[in-house]
């Protein structure tokens, strides 16, 4: 009877490898970060960073060496949003690719290209150059697991200061949903799901237009409540 590392020997094995779509946010409007590398069938189109997945690292360990090593970002919100597995995705080739989305603010980061990446550029979302492969389907479906995710929990807080107005939110959410949001409402909705903590005695009932109130978000509360929250999401 063969072992189960026979049997495994025996099968032709896919290359897998590990892309980020990276969200920055420059306090007017959120773009993604693609890199060009010294590949030749590809050194003139632009690519998502990312890595082939090593024995000895987690997936998210390869993707957090990736940016490291490809564009010099460290200690990142990653989160994992999907698998691209399509058998012709990669030509003459069985590659699966899982991928990340990553969120920080592009001013507490200075972009180093190392490894085969020859140059790093912040791009619009809606202004895409030429992509290798699956590359633009990618952050594409990066940007759509964004936006499920902001219903469930509050993760656009990673483009803010641990103290920022419901302003600074409305408008990274309005930018993300592309669509205007009624200040109030919005306003109410975040504010009655209990995730944040007022910084002075002002409530909802009494802010000023111009509203320059701060808040911090409760992380404790969102732990004790975040199933409930999975349960019935944040309408935006």
């Amino acid at each position: 009877m063969k072992t189960l590392l026979e049997v495994l020997n025996q099968q032709s094995r896919p290359v897998i490898t590990v892309n980020c779509v990276i969200f920055g946010f420059d306090g007017k409007d959120i773009k993604i970060l693609l890199i060009r590398r010294d590949i030749h069938d590809h050194k003139e189109k632009w690519a998502l960073p990312g890595s082939l997945a090593s024995m000895n690292e987690s997936l998210e360990d390869t993707a957090r060496r990736a940016l490291l090593e490809e564009v010099n970002i460290d200690k990142i919100f990653l989160k994992q949003f999907g698998v691209f597995s399509d058998v012709n995705r990669v030509p003459n080739e069985r590659v699966i690719c899982i991928t990340f989305y990553a969120l920080l603010q592009k001013s507490k980061y200075h972009i180093n290209v190392g490894n085969d990446a020859i140059e790093a550029k912040w791009f619009s979302f809606h202004h895409l150059p030429p992509m290798i492969l699956d590359h633009k389907k990618i952050a594409e479906e990066g940007l759509t697991a964004l936006r499920n995710k902001l219903h469930i929990d509050p993760v656009a807080l990673e483009f803010v200061e641990s103290e920022f107005t419901l302003g600074d939110l409305q408008k990274i959410y309005e930018i993300i949903f592309e669509k205007k949001l009624d200040r109030r409402n919005f306003q109410r909705k975040l504010l009655s799901s209990g995730l944040f903590i007022s910084k002075t005695e002002n409530t909802i009932n009494n802010l000023p237009k111009n509203s320059t109130i701060k808040y911090s978000f409760d992380r404790a509360n969102y732990d004790k409540i975040k199933m409930e929250i999975k349960r019935n999401p944040i309408d935006i």
